[in-house]
């Protein structure tokens, strides 16, 4: 699948740019019984810096987050919104996950342009389909270290299926994903072959700048834990070609956190693993309208 990366690709294949939010998915809102709202448990959102970091590695992502994004800068809080952000479009209600979609769908337009001869669009649907292949290996190299054996090819095959489903729902059009489990990872390793990744000065210290960033607005043992967890779970071709090393120090740090995670975490009750997020979702709703009419009350 080679992607799009000029406007004229665009004009001549309509599929190459994602049209935006749509309530024709059938199978959209997830409901409790979906692969991914049962295996997206909260122990995955640790592995939310080696998706960023996977994202940017891709040389368009990297151009448009290096010229439109605070990211370097603000690090932390652009991760934990981002993480919000996927929360509710997975674990959201019909109307508020369309409402984020849209939101997101509508910023991304603006986001456009070119940088170091990269030609961008933030709503290239190519480029967003690496960005959900991050996400799905993020979510699977979860339940591989912290649940082994549990993580069975059913789940995979599920879990994948609900990606798809998100993808198009979210304006991908169909013939840009991979149509099965089996293409996904002829994708993958296609794209990690290929030359759209890491070809760039930006795309590499962008992807530096997830895996090893530092700045006083990260907590420090948390932000070294999630480097430690994401640089240790990076392929080696792509630990070559961003000339990221892991160090004593991370191997020591994810090989202790895989042996608590298994030990203690694997263990509790899968009800409890899986209910974490949605009472994090019936809270914000509790909290979000009272926290509007303070502001309000507060600003007059």
């Amino acid at each position: 699948m080679v992607a799009a990366t000029d406007s004229a690709r665009h004009a001549d294949n309509p599929a190459s740019v994602n049209v935006g939010p749509t309530r024709q998915a059938a199978d959209f809102p997830f409901t409790r019984e979906s692969a991914i709202r049962r295996l997206v448990e909260p122990a995955a959102f640790a592995f939310f810096p080696y998706i960023a970091g996977l994202t940017v590695m891709d040389d368009r992502i990297a151009a448009a987050v290096s010229k439109h994004s605070n990211f370097q800068s603000h690090a932390w809080s652009r991760l934990l919104g981002t993480i919000h952000a996927s929360i509710v479009l997975v674990f959201g209600n019909e109307q508020e996950a369309y409402d984020m979609a849209r939101r997101i769908h509508s910023f991304h337009g603006t986001v456009r342009g070119k940088k170091d001869d990269i030609s961008y669009h933030a709503n290239n649907a190519e480029a967003q389909t690496w960005v959900l292949a991050a996400v799905f290996q993020g979510a699977c190299e979860a339940k591989r270290r912290w649940n082994p054996p549990a993580f069975t090819a059913q789940e995979e095959q599920g879990l994948y299926r609900d990606v798809k489903v998100f993808g198009t729902f979210f304006g991908i059009h169909p013939d840009v994903l991979p149509p099965t489990l089996k293409d996904f990872k002829r994708y993958w390793e296609d794209r990690l072959g290929g030359d759209q990744l890491l070809r760039t000065k930006a795309s590499r210290e962008m992807s530096r700048a997830v895996f090893r960033f530092q700045t006083p607005k990260v907590l420090s043992p948390l932000g070294k834990i999630s480097q430690s967890i994401s640089i240790m779970s990076l392929d080696p071709r792509l630990l070559e070609r961003s000339g990221l090393r892991p160090t004593p120090s991370d191997k020591r740090i994810s090989a202790g956190i895989d042996y608590m995670m298994r030990n203690t975490y694997g263990h509790l009750p899968f009800l409890l693993r899986t209910q974490a997020v949605p009472a994090y979702m019936a809270t914000q709703r509790v909290l979000t309208p009272i926290a509007r009419k303070l502001i309000t009350s507060f600003g007059h």
